[in-house]
Parts: structure tokens; sequence; C-alpha cells
């Protein structure tokens, strides 16, 4: 599996794989010119800086369950984050399948999953995914 960066970069990966985004605004066109799935990405425990750049932590900081809660939820609805500065970040996905990354490495990994499961069981239930 391929994994383009934020505004820019393309989906490349194995013959036949999907390729995945990191929000931005990627629109797949690496993948489909390639003949694979497009899938978009977003992080359950990753910041975005104003420039709707992934914010990477040298040492991962804990994240509360109402501050994924709340990350999860805004970036399922609107399709946007509240970026560092305050300000809100659009990250389009459009209509393509979504991948939420959980990290294995970010303290209290086990809540962080079990949280955002339960905020996209919520959406996929209020929506008829499931």
């Amino acid at each position: 599996m391929g994994c383009g960066g934020g505004a820019g970069g393309d989906a490349r990966g194995a013959e036949g794989s999907a390729g995945v985004w990191v929000g931005g605004d990627g629109d797949g066109g690496g993948a489909r010119e390639e003949g694979r799935e497009f899938w978009a990405e977003m992080y359950a425990d990753v910041q975005y800086n104003g420039d709707g750049m992934l914010v990477i932590d040298r040492v991962k900081k804990p994240w509360k369950n109402e501050d994924v809660e709340k990350h999860v939820t805004q970036q399922l609805t609107t399709q946007s984050v509240t970026a560092t500065d305050g300000n809100t970040v659009r990250l389009p996905v459009k209509d393509h399948p979504l991948s939420l990354c959980c990290h294995s490495d970010s303290p209290g990994c086990g809540e962080i999953v079990k949280t955002a499961r339960t905020v996209v069981d919520k959406f996929n239930k209020e929506h008829g995914y499931s």
C-alpha cells in the first residue's frame, strides 16, 4: 500500500493494492491512473497545523478520550479538523472510502482505538453504513 503526503504526492504501491492519501486535497489521481482503488486517510491521534499538514511529535503525547472523540467526530462529520493554531482546516475526502489511523505507539493507544471505534460505529449507524 502506498501513501501520498498532505497536499501533494501520489499513491503508488504494489500492483493491485489500494492507493491511500493522507488528508489534504488529494483526489486519488495517482491511484486511479494506475487502475487502483483510492482511499483517503485521517488520524485519530495526530494533530494538523494551520496548513493542513500533520504535526509529527518526536515523543507522542497522550490524548484525552474526549479530545479523540471530538477530533474524530469533526473529521467524519465536517471533513475538517481544528488545527494547532485554532483555525479550521478542510480535509476534503469527497465520497472516497476512508481509513482512520490510530498509532500503536501513542500513549493509551487502546483507549484511543476504543474511542475512535465508538465514534465510527455511531457515524456509520447514523448514515446507514452498518
